[in-house]
């Protein structure tokens, strides 16, 4: 997710979301924009957007610029935007409204029904004396707000209102994890509870094969950024379970997938995650852990589970996780750790930025640029310094706004500059204001990886360009041998991304363009390995 003006872009999971919390995307600039003759011939044609997890249309020859963003030329002076967000209404239309030259939120001109969702119609005509032509729709389900956003020029206007706003807007249909999933489940699915040993109150799902067991069970843990009990980010309240950003329910599918294999699996919402209780923003990765060994204790303590044959599936920030249980505990029977860390944070941060960038093709003088800020930046995280890190994000923000035409400041609403950077800086930093980013930078994973000696499977991705596997694999390797294990599998799934999808480039810019399903092999890998070092009953 970027902004037109983004100092910082890592683009690790739990990075976009809480820039994205701070700062809404900024869609487009509209301003000026050229007439244009209005086509009599828009034919849509439908689209299933995995990243902002919906379906709808979109005009068949328009060219998609970016995640949720077409173009109608390639002068991007015709624009439609469908996108979701995890803030609130009010806060959306905040953050889109200055981009257009409008500071107050208008009346709306209409109140639609479409699919069960509500939607709030705005119009907005030649703002800030421009010749632009602004149709928005918002509505909200759950911790989602949605958001249609066509901009064109006055003489388009109604044309293109008629052809292809209001049918998009009648045309958005949200996805949820049953989409991904298979209709017949020949297992029982348990709701269950269970306490953290902070106190904190945790809620999962518990599938349980066919026959009374006892059964060999797996917890699955959750990568980085506030996952719910399916493996998609946020966007789920009490009454359903929404896919969020980039991420589909790979633990729905996982726990499908076992559960007909004969093993009993439990997932949960994470803490502040749909029906769990507590503050995700304000854990760590060993709160994480600890919440995890607790989902442990909760199999551990049922007569229907064998025991003996308890193990951990554990996925990116997860695979950190289990390194902890791993190191203070000896009743985990085996592990299976996808995508696992093997050296410090900061290094797994600045490779990640490095192979994100390669991947996105951008220049190399820019991708130099932004690794030298994050080799100065990051380590006065991890040492506390945040002033000292507060001031070298405000002294990069200083430097890439003094780059702004005075046209590009006024599109922005900027009239007072030191104002603007002071509030981008604040905005941008509280992303790292919080626990969790000194602990991830400080941990290096290795170290508890070096003492586990239960059998281990570690899978990779090829073209996983937040966990690369050039290198994290050899130090995993070598850690596995200071262990002295013996049963260690580690493999690489050819193209491959961080989340076991068929990737093109592997960078998260494309989330949203595959097909929420596991590469081919995956599946058979972890449950080949997992039967091999089981007795089923």
């Amino acid at each position: 997710m970027k902004r037109d003006y983004t100092p910082i872009d890592v683009r690790s999971p739990r990075m976009l979301k809480r820039i994205a919390a701070a700062a809404l995307l900024t869609v487009f600039v509209v301003m000026g924009a050229l007439a244009q003759e209005a086509s009599d011939d828009i034919i849509l044609v439908p689209f299933t957007d995995f990243n902002y997890t919906f379906t709808g249309v979109v005009p068949s020859s328009w060219v998609q610029v970016t995640a949720g963003l077409w173009s109608r030329d390639t002068g991007a002076q015709t624009l439609l935007a469908q996108q979701a967000r995890t803030e609130a209404p009010d806060a959306v239309l905040v953050a889109l409204l200055p981009q257009f030259g409008i500071d107050t939120v208008p009346e709306p001109v209409e109140i639609r029904e479409a699919n069960g969702l509500t939607w709030t119609i705005y119009e907005i005509i030649a703002p800030a004396g421009s010749d632009a032509a602004i149709d928005a729709a918002i509505t909200s389900r759950g911790t989602l707000t949605y958001f249609i956003i066509l901009a064109s020029v006055v003489e388009e206007h109604d044309t293109l209102k008629q052809a292809v706003f209001l049918p998009a807007v009648d045309a958005l249909v949200p996805l949820t994890s049953a989409d991904a999933l298979p209709e017949d489940t020949p297992y029982t699915a348990e709701d269950v509870s269970f306490t953290s040993a902070d106190g904190t109150e945790l809620s999962g799902t518990l599938t349980l094969p066919e026959g009374d067991g006892p059964h060999p069970a797996v917890v699955l843990i959750s990568s980085s950024g506030p996952h719910n009990r399916d493996g998609a980010l946020v966007g789920v309240t009490e009454d359903e379970t929404r896919l969020i950003s980039g991420s589909f329910p790979m633990f729905a599918v996982l726990s499908d997938h076992l559960t007909r294999a004969g093993f009993a699996v439990l997932r949960y919402d994470e803490r502040g995650v749909g029906q769990s209780r507590g503050d995700h923003d304000q854990a760590t990765t060993g709160d994480f852990a600890v919440d995890a060994s607790a989902a442990v204790d909760l199999l551990l303590a049922r007569d229907d589970i064998d025991s003996a044959q308890v193990g951990l599936i554990a996925h990116g920030e997860g695979a950190n996780e289990a390194a902890i249980i791993l190191s203070s505990r000896d009743d985990i029977a085996f592990v299976v750790a996808l995508a696992p860390q093997a050296v410090d944070g900061l290094q797994t941060i600045i490779r990640q930025t490095e192979r994100v960038y390669q991947a996105d093709e951008q220049d190399a003088a820019a991708t130099a640029e932004q690794l030298e800020f994050l080799g100065r930046f990051f380590p006065r995280i991890a040492a506390g310094d945040i002033a000292g890190a507060r001031a070298e994000l405000e002294l990069l923000i200083r430097g890439q706004a003094a780059e702004l035409t005075p046209e590009q400041l006024e599109q922005m609403g900027v009239t007072d500059l030191d104002v603007f950077i002071r509030e981008v800086t604040d905005s941008q930093f509280l992303s790292f204001d919080g626990p969790w980013w000194p602990f991830l930078l400080n941990y290096n994973p290795a170290e508890d990886w070096s003492a586990v000696t239960v059998p281990v499977l570690a899978v990779y991705g090829e073209l996983d360009t937040q966990i690369d596997p050039a290198l994290h694999r050899p130090a995993f390797e070598a850690a596995m041998a200071r262990a002295h294990n013996l049963d260690v599998t580690v493999v690489t799934l050819p193209a491959a991304n961080h989340m076991f999808q068929l990737a093109g480039t592997g960078s998260p810019s494309e989330y949203t363009l595959l097909q929420p399903t596991f590469v081919d092999g995956f599946l058979d890998t972890v449950t080949d390995w997992l039967l091999a070092h089981v007795e089923l009953p």
